[in-house]
């Protein structure tokens, strides 16, 4: 699914606790910022996996990779 909002923030409920995803677009990339409770593992469009705990990445739309910053 693409993201076409120029932001938005989204709260998961999980057994584990609430997950939190935002995004916001600048330009062509995508700043995401992730909130991720122990006990769970989130996998990106291209593979990449984020643990627990807070994390924020960069999605270009050049390489659709998710890169940290």
């Amino acid at each position: 699914m693409p993201f076409t909002e120029p932001a938005q923030k989204l709260r998961i409920p999980t057994p584990a606790g609430d997950l939190h995803v935002s995004w916001r677009r600048t330009g062509r990339d995508l700043h995401a910022y992730l909130t991720i409770p122990e006990g769970i593992i989130v996998e990106v469009r291209d593979g990449t996996t984020f643990g627990a705990g807070t994390h924020a990445v960069i999605v270009s739309a050049s390489s659709s990779a998710a890169v940290p910053i």
